[in-house]
């Protein structure tokens, strides 16, 4: 008879009295029954604990934190020594299972040894365990080689679910134990985690939503605020600044050769050079600073190495000048904080997410900006912007992201708008009680700034 390889289920809980019964049933009715679940709680003050007590099942061990660690990670981090499993599986005490997601997962990393981890896609679900429509989750359906999965972190971000993951169990370890920083990061810990696995190992993600990953309204990794964005964007600096330390020169050449600037076969200070371009690439407005700032300061290194200042200068034709301008072209951080603040403002408008058409007043480099952020969000696909107005006769006829440039009477007449966002930085009030005049007061106007 085979012996059925033991899983080790990390299953972390803090005060999710209300969905963590349902959550430990799912697991416990697993198709796959060798496993052993360890329950971390980290201080829960609600009914968890009674609720995780009441469960007579041998295979379950609780953990409790004397203190509380405040992070999922670190939750996760304090009890991964205790499983004695081949793989771990990772569960978060609001998610729920389904039945054969073990199952399936064991078989792949059992006949498939290339695979370090084996995830699944993931339904997402609200509170009252309703399925979310149109569901345009970030944990998206792809897969590829450990060079795509590289140049996909590199430039979306992190797309794999988290509580959806096994994994062998001596490869997370070695990973947690080289980044032992990654149990400080609050919402981008396992990113870390998958950028250092697909540098080893292959991973590949079902193509089935074995999971559901439950959304919080007040979730704080869901709601969109400056403290979030300000989390979010100095971890990615972190993880970016070294996300080709250690890569294997075969698989930075796969994965990112078709944005290199010189092509053929490159030295290795050709492709350092490389490396620091790749952050100059544009991107999403939120992070684009943070790319800037890397690349200018991996450049500032290159151009202080007598060696690595030669190499921009004959293969890049790059010289300290370029990087003067460079600077002159970079906003400085500041900006960008208040653009989140902004951001944030509109979009929690009220006035918005009721609206039925809108427009953005202005065609300059803001009202680009602000069409880009809500376009490119999928959080907010429910607005709809027909149109942009501007008081110039020289600019309507033109298009702006694809949308036609009217006249505030057009887009009313025509477009039916009953929402303007201010998108030009100047003369904002001006602007405001001229658009009033003009609609005799029935329109609904948001200042960007």
């Amino acid at each position: 008879m085979v012996d059925l390889p033991l899983v080790s289920i990390i299953l972390t809980s803090y005060n999710q009295g209300q969905y963590i019964k349902q959550c430990i049933e799912s697991i416990l009715e697993q198709s796959y029954t060798n496993f052993e679940l360890i329950i971390s709680d980290d201080c829960s003050t609600d009914n968890s604990l009674e609720i995780i007590n009441s469960f007579r099942d041998e295979r379950i061990h609780l953990n409790v934190s004397e203190n509380n660690k405040g992070t999922t990670m670190l939750n996760l981090e304090s009890c991964i020594h205790m499983g004695n499993g081949k793989y771990i599986a990772v569960a978060h005490s609001d998610d729920l299972w389904d039945k054969h997601k073990l199952e399936k997962q064991l078989f792949l990393l059992e006949n498939r040894p290339e695979f370090g981890a084996v995830f699944t896609l993931a339904e997402r679900i609200d509170t009252d365990n309703i399925i979310i429509e149109n569901d345009n989750s970030l944990f998206v359906d792809f897969n590829g080689t450990q060079a795509e999965w590289l140049n996909c972190f590199f430039y979306k971000y992190n797309i794999l679910c988290h509580p959806s993951v096994m994994i062998h169990r001596d490869i997370y370890q070695s990973i947690m134990k080289k980044f032992t920083g990654a149990v400080s990061y609050r919402q981008l810990g396992d990113f870390l985690i998958w950028i250092e696995l697909v540098k080893q190992k292959q991973i590949y993600v079902l193509p089935e939503k074995l999971m559901r990953f439950r959304i919080h309204e007040n979730s704080m990794s869901s709601v969109l605020s400056v403290r979030n964005l300000r989390c979010f964007k100095n971890e990615l600096y972190f993880i970016l600044k070294n996300f080709f330390e250690d890569i294997p020169e075969n698989l930075f050449i796969d994965g990112f050769c078709g944005n290199f600037i010189k092509k053929g076969k490159l030295t290795k200070e050709e492709l350092l050079c490389e490396q620091a371009f790749l952050y100059l690439i544009e991107s999403d407005i939120h992070t684009r600073f943070i790319y800037y700032q890397i690349g200018m300061e991996k450049l500032y290194h290159l151009l202080n190495s007598e060696q690595s200042r030669k190499t921009l200068e004959e293969s890049y034709n790059f010289t300290a000048k370029d990087f003067h301008a460079l600077k002159e072209d970079v906003p400085p951080i500041k900006d960008y904080e208040y653009f989140d603040y902004c951001y944030e403002r509109v979009i929690g408008n009220k006035k918005l997410e009721n609206s039925k058409s809108t427009a953005i007043y202005g065609s300059g480099k803001y009202a680009y900006e602000i069409f880009n952020y809500i376009s490119n969000n999928d959080k907010y696909n429910s607005i709809k912007i027909k149109c942009f107005i501007e008081n110039n006769n020289n600019k309507t006829g033109e298009t702006l992201c694809g949308l036609p440039i009217v006249l505030l009477e057009k887009a009313m007449e025509i477009f039916h708008v009953d929402t303007i966002i201010i998108g030009s930085y100047s003369y904002q009030n001006v602007i405001y009680d001229r658009i009033m005049n003009q609609a005799n007061g029935n329109i609904n106007l948001i200042k960007m700034f």
